[in-house]
């Protein structure tokens, strides 16, 4: 609906927000499009901002802290980046 849009927007929208950021993603969430997420830090990239991605293969939107922790704690703790 609306609010998606609009989140969907400021999200997309947002390039100039930093020089370093952290995108966390589920591989089975079900709320956020992926390809979104791929064009957005392909974006910020390109801005020159340094991304790391870290995807989580099988895990719903916003469940990798309780599905795979480890690897969710190491993603915030700036360990390398697991792009699948």
């Amino acid at each position: 609906g609306y609010r998606y849009k609009k989140r969907l927007a400021e999200f997309e929208d947002e390039l100039d927000c930093g020089r370093r950021k952290l995108v966390l993603l589920g591989g089975a969430d079900s709320m956020v499009d992926p390809e979104v997420v791929d064009r957005q830090v392909g974006r910020w990239r390109a801005s020159g901002t340094d991304v790391a991605l870290h995807r989580f293969d099988g895990v719903g939107h916003v469940l990798a802290h309780r599905r795979r922790p480890k690897p969710y704690l190491s993603a915030l703790a700036g360990e390398a980046a697991a792009e699948e």
